[in-house]
């Protein structure tokens, strides 16, 4: 195997685990937001070929569309605190996949320190 194929696999390993990393802290925070919100749900998109630690938008839907504004408004606080960018391009996008697993008290009271510390929650 050459330097060349190495340091591929080395960039595509890479790429891998920050993509895990963001679904990660985007599963946390949807769990974060379910329970805050009353049940709010949400969906992240992302522009191909972009940033890892960005998304290009979201949406947030509820039943009682009241809760909505206020969801939005702690997720989008929330991103930046937890290490991930809002880039809006006019290019494809596609849905960002999270995991069905639910997140543990300790994922969920670790991101709120985080947010805490950051003045979101």
């Amino acid at each position: 195997m050459n330097m060349k194929e190495i340091k591929i696999r080395e960039l595509k390993e890479e790429d891998r685990l920050a993509i895990e990393r963001r679904a990660d802290k985007l599963r946390v925070l949807y769990d974060i937001v379910k329970d805050r919100f009353d049940g709010a749900h949400f969906s992240f998109e992302q522009h191909a070929g972009s940033d890892r630690n960005s998304v290009s938008s979201f949406i947030v839907m509820r039943v009682d569309s009241s809760v909505i504004p206020s969801a939005r408004t702690f997720i989008e606080a929330a991103l930046p605190a937890i290490g991930i960018s809002i880039i809006c391009e006019r290019r494809d996008a596609f849905e960002i996949m999270l995991r069905d697993e639910a997140a543990s008290a300790d994922e969920k009271a670790e991101m709120l320190r985080i947010l805490k510390d950051a003045g979101c929650a």
